[in-house]
C-alpha cells in the first residue's frame, strides 16, 4: 500500500512507517491478549501481563498509560 501520511487519532501524523507500527501495535495487543485467555488469566492478570509484554517496545506512545483499561476492553471482546 502507497502510503504518504498516517494519522492515528493518537499522536503525530505519521507515514508508512506509522501505519505499519500501529499494525503491529494492534496484532501484538491482540495476540498478547488472546494468549492471556487461553492461559486462564483473570482480566486483571491478563492486563498486567499485556501491559508488561508490550511496555518495551510501546512504553513511550501517548495513551500507553492507560493501556491496562484498553486491554481489559479487548479481552472481554475476545473472551465471548
Amino acid at each position: 500500500m502507497d502510503v504518504k501520511q498516517f494519522v492515528s487519532g493518537h499522536g503525530a501524523i505519521g507515514d508508512h512507517d506509522g501505519i505499519v507500527e500501529s499494525r503491529d501495535f494492534i496484532r501484538d495487543l491482540v495476540e498478547n491478549t488472546r494468549a492471556s485467555i487461553q492461559e486462564g488469566r483473570s482480566e486483571s492478570d491478563a492486563s498486567a501481563t499485556v501491559v508488561n509484554a508490550l511496555s518495551d517496545r510501546y512504553a513511550d506512545w501517548v495513551g500507553f498509560d492507560t493501556l491496562d483499561e484498553k486491554v481489559k476492553e479487548v479481552y472481554r471482546k475476545l473472551k465471548v
